[in-house]
């Protein structure tokens, strides 16, 4: 019996805790939801505040349809700087940018449940304009030509 409790108890202690970053983006004049793919990749990294754990490093691209972005990542906030390299693509055109992932719930989150793009993202390679500083109504109200610049 002892020994199924501590299984028991070593399992929750290495339990790997994911937060969710959810969006929808929109571009153009019109705030028409956009297709595309975002893919992810990050370097190994130590996680956890008890137990420290490895990340592997690693990577995955997944879709973007209707706008729609959902994806869950091990958080950063207690790995010593980590960040995930997020590279979105949108037609013919991609940027690059960093996302840090904090444990939830965060002051850094509106939602207790998720983050958004714009709440994670610590910089990007986009111009004279930059996601980390679009709210969520900004992205719908992007004009063509401003879309074009944070694209390149």
């Amino acid at each position: 019996m002892k020994l199924l409790v501590l299984a028991a108890f070593c399992g929750v202690a290495f339990a790997q805790s994911y937060t969710t970053v959810k969006d929808t983006l929109s571009a153009g004049e019109q705030g028409a939801a956009t297709n595309g793919s975002i893919t992810i990749t990050w370097p190994q990294f130590r996680y956890g505040t008890a137990t420290i754990a490895q990340s592997p490093s690693g990577g995955y691209n997944t879709p973007i349809v209707a706008g729609r972005v959902n994806v869950s990542l091990v958080p950063t906030d207690r790995s010593g700087g980590a960040t995930y390299r997020v590279v979105t693509t949108i037609g013919s055109q991609a940027w690059v940018s960093y996302w840090a992932i904090p444990t939830l719930p965060s002051v850094a989150c509106a939602s207790a449940s998720y983050c958004t793009i714009a709440e994670v993202t610590v910089s990007t390679t986009t111009g004279s304009l930059t996601w980390s500083t679009l709210t969520n109504a900004q992205w719908t109200t992007l004009t063509n030509s401003q879309w074009t610049t944070l694209a390149n």
